[in-house]
């Protein structure tokens, strides 16, 4: 057993933040997934479109909001406070500029998105699908599968 695994037994579990920034995760992911329904039969409209996303980015502040209470009221973290805010802070980011982006199109009455919106969709289901599925080997401190995913989202 090395020192770190010896330190992290001692330690108390604080293992609902990786719960935290995995429901975020998936919660981006679904909001992804909504945006890009908009043309199609399943949910045409924008205004379909722009309730879908807007009901996920409010789940999602919903999970910040629970994640800075539960940092306010622990005293060790599994991580450092400031990168759990920070990572919590970008999942977020995402939703909100998920939102944002179905919101214009309502605004600006887009009735289809063009070919280059449905690609720009895609790239935001992979990524967010990626974060999604890599965020559990953050709760294993499996750090080289989550370099290696970073980089697979930042090619992306």
């Amino acid at each position: 057993m090395g020192l770190q695994s010896f330190v992290r037994w001692l330690l108390p579990r604080a293992d609902h933040f990786y719960d935290f920034l995995e429901r975020q995760a998936a919660v981006a992911h679904q909001g992804a997934l909504a945006l890009a329904r908009f043309g199609t039969a399943e949910m045409g409209s924008a205004q379909e479109v722009c309730d879908a996303v807007q009901a996920l980015e409010h789940e999602g502040d919903k999970i910040v909001h629970e994640m800075e209470e539960a940092l306010a009221k622990t005293f060790v973290t599994p991580l450092d406070r400031e990168d759990l805010q920070k990572l919590s802070m970008e999942l977020d980011d995402i939703l909100d500029l998920t939102n944002a982006t179905a919101r214009v199109a309502l605004l600006y009455g887009v009735e289809t998105p063009s070919e280059a919106s449905k690609r720009l969709s895609q790239i935001l289901i992979d990524a967010t699908k990626l974060l999604a599925d890599v965020l559990p080997a953050l709760r294993k401190h499996r750090y080289a599968e989550l370099m290696d995913v970073a980089r697979e989202v930042r090619k992306l």
